[in-house]
């Protein structure tokens, strides 16, 4: 299933819109179960995973889940030191979904001190984006690939530049990225 994928950013958030195109959204919501709580797991379901490595150091990601319901989870993987339980962490950030009955859609808001970035002239950290299809034929999209998942090493490199205006940015890709920013 088509995918696309927008970064935006200002001096407060980042922000991203993952539009998912879906031939048959009645079985997409079938298959997924609707928790009532924060972390649930939402992984299960139809979803979109967003991972940030704030230093491109390889010592600590963010994994911001949104699925097709709306149900929300966050885990800090890396920072052993004051979580020791990754899905313990909860962030401070939105993710909301839009559905029609041709595609579903994931709009994130995530503050910079959330993830402990403070952009400015050259700030570059790491992001890659995956799309769970749980209904039938199941698949996963990501930006990068499907070996990454949950390692920093292979992640886009997104340079934030926050300085006076003009505001600029750009998103270089690694050697295993091929393509645009749009998944197929």
């Amino acid at each position: 299933m088509p995918s696309t994928v927008k970064f935006l950013y200002d001096d407060a958030n980042l922000y991203c819109l993952a539009e998912f195109s879906e031939n048959n959204m009645n079985e997409a919501l079938m298959q997924s179960s609707k928790y009532p709580r924060r972390d649930a797991p939402v992984f299960e379901n139809d979803c979109c995973e967003l991972f940030i490595d704030p230093f491109m150091d390889g010592k600590r990601s963010f994994h911001l889940i949104v699925d097709i319901h709306g149900g929300i989870a966050d885990f800090l993987h890396g920072d052993t030191v004051r979580y020791r339980n990754a899905l313990k962490w909860d962030g401070f950030w939105r993710g909301e979904v839009h559905r029609s009955d041709e595609m579903w859609c994931v709009e994130y808001a995530i503050p910079w001190h959330t993830i402990g970035i403070t952009p400015g002239k050259g700030r570059v950290f790491g992001i890659d984006l995956s799309r769970a299809r749980r209904c039938n034929p199941p698949e996963r999209s990501v930006l990068v690939d499907a070996h990454s998942l949950r390692t920093t090493e292979k992640f886009i490199r997104m340079s934030v530049d926050l300085a006076p205006l003009p505001v600029t940015g750009s998103v270089e890709h690694s050697a295993l990225f091929s393509g645009s920013n749009t998944l197929h």
